[in-house]
């Protein structure tokens, strides 16, 4: 067992300045074993009584200045401390490989502030080959409990300082879990020579501490900067974990209907340390988002690998709180089994958790989130038990850790189950989880409104799913759009295979356009199946020898006065009309475009775009689709990996814009509104009377009690130029529209708008 390097007891000695390598330490002229009053760091504080075990990273990774600065570091913080039997009694261990790692500095086995500091300034770099963190800790454990000197009910605190990943990572986790569970204190700093370094090691790092605000990361050359955070964390009393206050409440929501919910994680070698601490973090926040109780929602976790080492994290009824379950969330690791055993995991599923035992209520509705990577092998046996699931009303969710695979929507209950760790939204998967059984409106004043309210949405919800769709789409064959083409094609295939034209009676059509030439390839209802749509489209041939420009205007000419104008394109008067356009964005004329689409949209067509490259955008590019689309957000990628959230945003278009967002009653509250308009040369002549209906109707809206709004108006560009039609002050209606009516077009030459927010702060 390593020995300590320093036992000498002297009593303290008064000094002026104590010389380390690399770091003069001063102002303890007039040193008694009380603290510097000149610390942030409390009297009370520095004199509690408290076990304190320091881990220094010896490893020769850190380098000479390096470990100069981690030394004097940690000569800063214990500086402001004092130290003796009832107070600080200290431990300082210099970990690296298993014949370096040694207690540099026995516990309690020292004097004074001064003999303290002068033993670790005279600690030596020992330069170890390889981290090992779990064999340091393992000392540290003794240093607490297996010591005669060893004292009963006092702070016992560790503070690691390392640059790596362990070396001994199972040994590491068993440790830190027994000392957590004795209420040791861990406190954790992940150092580095940059951030990007710092990120390959710094979950693990946050998983050792005993929770976020005990886990720090910084770079090698400016640890200064977290010295008093750290200061202040040792001090801080060490109490057994509490409910918190609170946690982060879903926005509009009465309450959330009864669920059981079950994630499973893979564990295996297949998905990196990094991938999995990320799909941890994301299970916490879902978990902070759902109304966890345990009358409500019940949640379960399974890490699955191996057979050895698939298990089960915790049951449905095993916690009932949120905060339990962040705090054992913080205690998972990642367990890297030789492989990814679904088919085990999902019998382990069925038999054991959704059985109507252990936790599994039958009232409550059942959900499996599957954490998947992409290296999965066994398809027929994994799709025969996800059936299983499925037989016994399991709702099946896939976030997939990796790339795409075609397996995921086939295991998934529906193709817009099938989401991605990198690009899933939160508030989708909450919103796939959760049943809102009534909603609550802001500014609502009685419970009749709300419930008439969730009526009206309900009744436009059914409507709008029983809704038709006539889908358009049109493809550039330009010779600009080759490197495209193909993987448009496959796009729109694979879109279509979403539609789910059956159930909502949806017909789509196929046209080809370019320089010089258009054509209807696929009319409208001449196919019914989503098969033979997909193979029809994947079958359309680029035949434009032109490049760019390419005729948006004049193809969307044709669709205008051929498709959605009479009844020979097929087009059926009760459908919604959608247009979905896939094109390189090189325009002959955006006049042109600009009101073809206006036209198209009156008639209630929708039109959006396929953003064929969104990876490279350039500003023409982007200023040419954003004159077709119907709206900003009508601008898809072309990911593979969002097919499904895409073609769910197109079909529910209609619901989502009859429904009513804001409540009247939110404009009757009492306000003050300053509008400030641009008047540079980015406004031109024809945009003003757009810009000025827009305030008007604003105005209008805010004018449901005049007694309790103020308005007032500027227009502004260069530094002279700024006026004041209106004065925050209570206008009545008609003076206030009639100001805003008569604006005159000015055209400064620039945007003075830092200069306009200083004159209305006066």
């Amino acid at each position: 067992m390593p020995t300590a390097r320093h036992n000498s007891k002297t009593n303290s000695v008064k000094i002026e300045s104590l010389k380390c390598a690399g770091c003069t330490i001063t102002s303890f002229k007039k040193f008694k074993d009380e603290p510097d009053q000149s610390n942030s760091v409390d009297v009370q504080c520095a004199s509690r009584k408290r076990d304190l075990v320091v881990m220094i990273n010896g490893t020769i990774s850190i380098g000479y200045e390096p470990f100069a600065e981690q030394r004097d570091f940690v000569l800063s913080i214990l500086s402001r401390m004092k130290f003796g039997l009832q107070a600080t009694q200290l431990c300082i261990i210099q970990f690296s490989d298993k014949f370096y790692t040694a207690v540099e500095m026995e516990m309690g086995e020292h004097g004074g502030r001064a003999e303290v500091l002068r033993n670790v300034s005279n600690i030596k770099y020992q330069q170890g080959r390889r981290t090992m963190t779990g064999l340091a800790m393992v000392l540290a454990n003794e240093q607490f409990f297996g010591k005669i000197k060893a004292r009963p009910e006092v702070d016992r605190v560790i503070l690691l300082i390392t640059d790596g990943k362990p070396a001994d990572m199972n040994l590491l986790q068993n440790v830190v879990k027994e000392l957590k569970e004795k209420h040791v204190k861990i406190i954790s700093v992940a150092i580095g020579t940059s951030n990007n370094y710092i990120q390959r090691f710094r979950y693990i790092v946050r998983s050792i501490a005993s929770g976020f605000k005990q886990a720090f990361k910084v770079e090698k050359d400016n640890m200064k900067s977290i010295e008093e955070d750290v200061a202040k964390e040792v001090c801080r009393t060490v109490q057994p974990p509490a409910p918190p206050k609170g946690k982060p409440k879903l926005q509009q929501k009465c309450f959330q209907e009864k669920k059981d919910i079950l994630f499973a994680l893979d564990g295996s070698r297949t998905v990196n340390t990094y991938t999995f601490n990320k799909a941890k973090s994301f299970v916490a926040q879902i978990c902070a988002e759902l109304d966890i109780t345990p009358t409500l929602i019940h949640v379960g976790m399974l890490q699955y690998s191996d057979a050895l080492n698939t298990r089960i994290e915790f049951g449905l009824d095993q916690y009932t709180k949120y905060h339990q379950i962040n705090e054992f969330l913080q205690n998972v690791f990642h367990s890297k089994g030789s492989r990814a055993d679904l088919e085990t995991a999902l019998r382990i599923i069925d038999k054991q958790i959704f059985n109507g035992q252990n936790g599994d209520r039958i009232s409550a509705e059942d959900f499996v989130l599957l954490f998947v990577n992409d290296g999965l092998k066994q398809g027929d046996q994994v799709l025969e038990q996800i059936r299983k699931l499925k037989d016994k009303g399991v709702h099946v969710i896939i976030i997939g850790l990796g790339k795409p695979a075609d397996l995921y929507e086939k295991m998934a209950s529906h193709p817009s189950d099938v989401n991605y760790l990198d690009t899933v939204l939160l508030k989708h998967i909450v919103r796939d989880l959760t049943a809102i059984t009534c909603r609550k409106v802001k500014c609502e004043d009685n419970e009749v409104e709300k419930n008439q309210k969730d009526k009206r949405d309900s009744e436009k919800k059914s409507l709008c799913q029983q809704r038709s769709q006539d889908v358009l789409l049109m493809i550039d064959t330009t010779r600009d759009m080759k490197p495209y083409f193909n993987k448009a094609l496959k796009f729109f295939a694979k879109f279509v295979k979403r539609l789910n034209i059956a159930a909502t009676k949806t017909d789509v059509g196929l046209m080809t356009f370019g320089r010089n030439r258009k054509h209807l390839n696929m009319e409208f209802g001449k196919y019914k199946f989503e098969n033979d749509i997909s193979k029809k489209i994947l079958k359309t041939t680029q035949t434009e020898k032109w490049s760019s420009p390419v005729d948006v205007a004049g193809a969307l000419r044709m669709v205008n006065k051929q498709i959605f104008n009479t009844s020979t394109g097929g087009h059926r008067k009760g459908s919604s009309d959608l247009i979905f356009i896939a094109t390189l964005g090189k325009v002959l004329d955006r006049y042109k475009i600009q009101k073809q689409s206006k036209m198209l949209r009156a008639k209630g067509v929708r039109i959006a775009v396929l953003d064929v490259g969104f990876k490279t955008p350039a500003i023409d590019y982007l200023n040419a689709i954003h004159d077709m689309v119907s709206g900003a957000k009508d601008i898809y990628p072309m990911d593979f990996r969002k097919a499904s959230t895409i073609s769910q945003a197109l079909l529910d278009v209609k619901c989502k814009v009859e429904e009513k967002t804001v409540s009247p009653q939110c404009f009757s509250r009492s306000r003050k509104v300053f509008f400030m308009l641009d008047r540079s040369q980015n406004l031109t002549y024809s945009e003003l009377p757009k810009v000025i209906t827009f305030i008007k109707d604003i105005v209008k809206r805010l004018y449901t009690d005049p007694n309790n709004i103020e308005v007032g108006l500027m227009h502004y560009s260069d530094i002279r130029t700024a006026r004041y039609p209106l004065m925050l002050r209570k206008w009545s209606l008609k003076v206030a529209l009639d100001r805003i009516e008569y604006l005159r077009y000015r055209s400064g030459r620039k945007n003075f708008l830092g200069y306009a927010l200083k004159t209305v702060r006066k």
